[in-house]
């Protein structure tokens, strides 16, 4: 490297340096994230005919304006719905799911842990 380069390399980052360094006291600090509420959920089975039914999750009313439940349809004979990407779909007030289900589907709720728990159907 010759010494003019040398200079200007030095120059330029005496010059660029402090511009760095403000720039981190300059953004402003992120928000905390609200805690995450999860809700319980309601599912409902109406009959379709051919063996189908109607599935159709909400969220239990007591849930706060800011709550969110995971749910998923899981398979007896295995598999899980929604399946690409794996994972669940996330309810949140005021949303409804509704999927057309063969009899060996069933709901889970995720809990915290992502421990699934079956939903109880109810009528109706």
């Amino acid at each position: 490297m010759t010494m003019h380069k040398l200079r200007l390399f030095l120059w330029s980052a005496a010059c660029l340096f402090p511009v760095a360094a403000l720039a981190q006291f300059a953004q402003a600090p992120a928000a905390p994230a609200a805690p995450v509420l999860l809700c319980r959920v309601l599912v409902t089975s109406t009959p379709r005919g051919n063996m189908q039914r109607t599935l159709t999750i909400e969220l239990r009313p007591d849930c706060p304006p800011h709550g969110v439940a995971y749910v998923r349809l899981a398979s007896a004979l295995g598999g899980h719905l929604p399946d690409d990407p794996p994972g669940a779909y996330s309810l949140r007030p005021g949303q409804t799911l509704r999927r057309v289900a063969l009899p060996w589907w069933h709901v889970e709720w995720l809990s915290a842990s992502n421990k699934p728990y079956r939903v109880r159907e109810e009528a109706p």
